[in-house]
């Protein structure tokens, strides 16, 4: 479910004749809808935008380190080259 579309869909319903009373349209529907879309949306989605962005902050940090190791200087040379410096 989706509270939008029941805020919409349920009262055309009950305008088209639905045996659905407003104390059912609001904890039967509304409600559950609502904390469900919460729970989904803000925590399960965010979570996964969180665990997604943090891990690819530590594997940035992880592969330049790998590159450190296995390149030496001249991957510190190519960056200097390619990154504006800041005395210029």
């Amino acid at each position: 479910d989706h509270c939008i579309a029941n805020q919409f869909l349920i009262p055309i319903g009950m305008m088209l004749g639905a045996d659905i009373s407003v104390t059912k349209l609001l904890f039967e529907a509304l409600l559950p809808a609502t904390l469900g879309n919460i729970l989904g949306g803000g925590v399960l989605v965010g979570g996964v935008y969180w665990y997604v962005f943090d891990s690819m902050v530590y594997n940035k940090h992880l592969l330049s380190g790998i590159r450190e190791g296995l390149l030496g200087r001249s991957t510190r040379r190519a960056a200097s080259v390619l990154t504006p410096s800041a005395h210029a």
